[in-house]
């Protein structure tokens, strides 16, 4: 059965103090939380924050950029190593304290000048440093490839990039982050990619295409992805890392009733108090069977929308939008063909 972990940083932002977000995720009945980056508030406070919600610790990102801050990926970069260094013990001491399933290294853009041939061996080799020191704390390391059209230059950009990574390294605590809003436009096949690497993947993150918006918004077939990694058995965190797909909906959404929130008839819609949070049908099905917290799903704050809607397939036709960027790329459109989570 699915369990859902919330991501603080896109989700809830209506209240100022990140920190106060976990209590609102927590009564919305998210298990786990997490944050695009931690590293700005302290330490103690956050992790009295999870205890006091009770809900857990779903992954922490490292740094990717020198002086633990946000910035081209020092993990990447020759002559950077004591800056990773600096970087990972920074993650080590979250890690320690929060104890979430993973820190995820995403396979970021190096700084300006490095090369790709230049990246790869200090990556692999920082890699392999991070695998053995978390390892010490038993938490694992998983790499998330990413969106170049997004990320640019982005050193991994598809599952089997990370894959090939692991298999050199070889390292027993290495594993992969697999963010489906960018997995769909790198590489699509999802829920085959998904399943033949279902040992190693230790989060999943979800939000819709192109907008990253909730899920039910865009291109995704968000129904039959999710009751797809609940007949295959993924049983680590889905994240749902996601930003309302409008000031509109932000503003004037919070105590509409379904019909008013625009989303569509096979949505079941939660509301955060100030907009939509939404899930898809799926989502709400499978939460259905669920026990309330660990590995509920908004089963407190869930609205119910279509009761005559079937959940599988999934058969309300939405109109694709072109990717940002993307000119309606014809390869994208063969990859969306074939990745058996496409709205038709």
């Amino acid at each position: 059965m699915l369990k859902f972990s919330a991501n603080l940083t896109m989700m809830f932002t209506h209240i100022a103090n990140p920190l106060d977000r976990i209590q609102a995720a927590a009564d919305a009945g998210f298990g786990a939380v997490e944050f695009i980056f931690v590293y700005d508030m302290p330490m103690e406070e956050l992790s009295a924050a999870i205890d006091k919600a009770a809900v857990q610790s779903s992954i922490v990102n490292i740094a990717v950029g020198e002086g633990v801050s946000m910035g081209p990926l020092v993990a990447a970069a020759p002559g950077k190593e004591e800056a990773f260094q600096e970087n990972l013990e920074a993650a080590k001491k979250y890690c320690r304290r929060l104890q979430p399933v993973g820190m995820v290294v995403p396979a970021f853009t190096p700084p300006k000048g490095v090369s790709q041939a230049d990246a790869m061996p200090v990556f692999k080799e920082n890699m392999k440093r991070a695998a053995d020191e978390l390892g010490d704390i038993g938490i694992k390391v998983l790499i998330e490839a990413l969106n170049p059209g997004i990320r640019p230059n982005s050193i991994l950009t598809t599952t089997e990039d990370v894959k090939a990574v692991l298999d050199e390294i070889n390292h027993p605590n290495l594993g992969i982050e697999y963010d489906a809003f960018h997995m769909y436009v790198t590489e699509g096949n999802m829920i085959e990619t998904i399943e033949r690497h279902l040992n190693l993947i230790g989060n999943i993150q979800i939000a819709d295409a192109p907008n990253r918006g909730e899920p039910g918004s865009g291109e995704i077939d968000y129904d039959a992805f999710l009751t797809a990694l609940d007949r295959i058995g993924y049983e680590n965190w889905v994240a749902c890392e996601y930003e309302r797909r409008n000031e509109q909906d932000r503003a004037s959404a919070a105590g509409r009733s379904h019909d008013g929130l625009g989303v569509g008839d096979p949505s079941l819609i939660a509301q955060d108090g100030a907009g939509v949070v939404g899930l898809s049908r799926a989502a709400a099905g499978l939460c259905s069977r669920l026990k309330p917290r660990g590995a509920a799903t908004l089963s407190r704050a869930l609205v119910r929308g279509r009761s005559d809607a079937p959940t599988w397939p999934g058969r309300w036709p939405r109109t694709p939008r072109p990717h940002a960027g993307s000119g309606g790329d014809p390869r994208r459109r063969a990859r969306r063909s074939s990745s058996g989570v496409s709205r038709p």
